[in-house]
């Protein structure tokens, strides 16, 4: 995973533009969470979370269904 860059006096907008960046991914987006919040000192933090029963959701309907199939031999 990509290191998010954010310092402590990073402001919450340009926070949340990175985050949506990464969070991207088709199934990402819907397993991790995130809040960012701001404070009168100008601190931005960033709360995470992820769902464990959409994770389990998409390991039983999604994950290893897709098959490759080639014929070049190497």
């Amino acid at each position: 995973m990509k290191e998010v860059g954010v310092t402590p006096r990073t402001k919450p907008k340009a926070v949340r533009r990175k985050l949506k960046r990464i969070c991207a991914g088709e199934y990402f987006r819907k397993v991790v969470r995130y809040e960012v919040q701001s404070n009168q000192q100008a601190t931005t933090q960033v709360r995470s979370w992820s769902d464990p029963e959409k994770y389990r959701r998409l390991t039983q309907h999604y994950f290893g269904l897709r098959v490759l199939i080639t014929d070049r031999s190497e």
